[in-house]
């Protein structure tokens, strides 16, 4: 996916919000769909860098994976990172070497193909970004890794979040273990276009509403919830039933 920098920075509810842009891809429609059902899939893992927008250690982060959980009406939740300066393990990064061979064969690409001269940060810089992006998903399109065409789309843009309500998350966790008891807000998903996709395709429920606080006391509930620095697991009935485990440490073999 690909985001404009200084308009879009990366935070834990953009990470959250690709997911809904992924599953709606017809390339990874198998990756998703139960052969059983036909419907999403019941548990959902995430592997991630332990960047600050996806740590497993975050609080926000695990407040939305219990979200994330009961709105797609899953299973469980699993969020497990690698340890620091050890995600270079990751697979997904092997990937890097072929969109870095074609951005480099393609050259520098321009910042004014709209506006000519413009302010940081202006509509017109916007714009211009905009544009950018558009050629950059082109060039990207043009690689392959492992015989399979590489997948480049516009990522996730602010008016099409599913959820945006972050400053309310927020505002519940910072409030002592006393105050969270009397928040009373609830959330509800954006009736957008990417919202209505979703439901069109998954069966989502767009009439979704979770109170803030009971996604707190979720994740206070040891039966249903685990989590350590590198692993955070929500499940929907009991956590013995998925027996958690430390991840195996990153050994170096001396003969």
């Amino acid at each position: 996916m690909v985001n404009l920098s200084a308009f879009e920075p990366s935070s834990s509810y953009r990470c959250m919000n690709e997911f809904f842009k992924i599953i709606l891809r017809p390339c990874l429609d198998t990756i998703f769909r139960c052969r059983l059902d036909g419907k999403l899939k019941k548990n959902l893992v995430f592997i991630v860098d332990n960047g600050p927008a996806e740590a497993p250690a975050s609080i926000l982060v695990q407040m939305l994976l219990i979200r994330m959980r009961k709105f797609l009406n899953l299973n469980s939740a699993f969020q497990v990172s690698f340890a620091e300066y050890h995600s270079k393990r990751n697979f997904v990064e092997r990937v890097y070497s072929k969109e870095n061979e074609v951005l480099s064969r393609h050259g520098p690409f321009s910042s004014t193909l709209v506006h000519k001269k413009v302010a940081p940060l202006s509509k017109e810089h916007n714009d211009n970004m905009e544009a950018m992006a558009t050629e950059v998903v082109s060039c990207l399109s043009e690689a392959s890794y492992g015989n399979h065409s590489l997948t480049s789309v516009r990522g996730v843009k602010d008016d099409e979040y599913v959820f945006n309500d972050e400053k309310f998350m927020r505002e519940l966790l910072s409030l002592s273990e006393g105050k969270k008891e009397t928040y009373s807000r609830s959330c509800k998903p954006d009736d957008n276009a990417l919202c209505q996709e979703s439901n069109a395709v998954w069966g989502i429920n767009r009439n979704f509403t979770s109170s803030y606080y009971d996604d707190y006391k979720e994740l206070l509930n040891l039966n249903k919830t685990w989590k350590d620095k590198y692993t955070f697991i929500n499940v929907k009935e009991t956590i013995d039933l998925f027996y958690p485990s430390q991840p195996i440490p990153d050994y170096l073999r001396c003969d």
